[in-house]
């Protein structure tokens, strides 16, 4: 859901906005938004960390992922800053003293939560913190893919958003309820077991990639 060009994740919450004509929702939504779970059961983890792998350079020359919203004045915020402190004071007891999580990874997530403009609560501290451990792990994952040739890199890539099994349309059709989404809508209409994973398909959805 969205307003003009601003479109947000019913999942994750991941916001985008300024759209290319040649962008593909996918690939800019696993780049932005690596631990979407929707994108994880949807594309899968080696998706992902390939497309963090292919974008790696590119957001190593913009400092930051640009197509996310946040809120402009929560941008200037730092770990000292009264309001952060505040929060971070409240909730110190529970998260690092009771809980035994790491006072660094308390700090990061109160401060990207603010910096969001969201709530604080120990739920969504909690939840930040292992989605902060995911996007780490994941980080991991497309410094070992880095080292591929880019040529191999994107021809892999682009093999994941093409039909399975006629090699040449648009992956558009999405399976239920295994949720893989590698076969385009003609090639569905013949399917019966999802190629993936042998799962028996109840349901084929069209799905719309912009």
């Amino acid at each position: 859901m969205g307003y003009d060009d601003l479109v947000r994740c019913f999942s994750c919450d991941g916001g985008l906005r300024r759209w290319e004509p040649d962008d593909n929702p996918w690939i800019e939504h696993c780049r932005w938004f690596p631990t979407c779970p929707y994108a994880i059961e949807v594309k899968g983890e080696q998706f992902i960390a390939m497309v963090l792998a292919a974008s790696h350079d590119v957001n190593e020359d913009t400092g930051a992922a640009s197509g996310q919203t946040t809120n402009p004045a929560m941008n200037v915020l730092t770990a000292k800053s009264p309001v952060v402190q505040a929060i971070l004071d409240e909730h110190r007891a529970t998260i690092v003293e009771m809980m035994g999580f790491d006072e660094n990874d308390f700090e990061e997530a109160v401060l990207e939560l603010k910096k969001r403009d969201a709530t604080t609560s120990v739920v969504d501290i909690l939840e930040i913190i292992e989605i902060n451990k995911d996007r780490k792990a994941k980080e991991e994952e497309y410094k070992i893919l880095k080292e591929e040739n880019p040529y191999e890199l994107n021809r892999r890539l682009k093999n994941f958003l093409i039909c399975c099994v006629c090699d040449k349309n648009e992956a558009n059709a999405l399976f239920l309820p295994c949720a893989h989404h590698n076969t385009c809508v003609k090639c569905s209409e013949a399917i019966t077991t999802c190629p993936s994973c042998n799962r028996p398909v109840k349901q084929t959805i069209k799905t719309y990639m912009g």
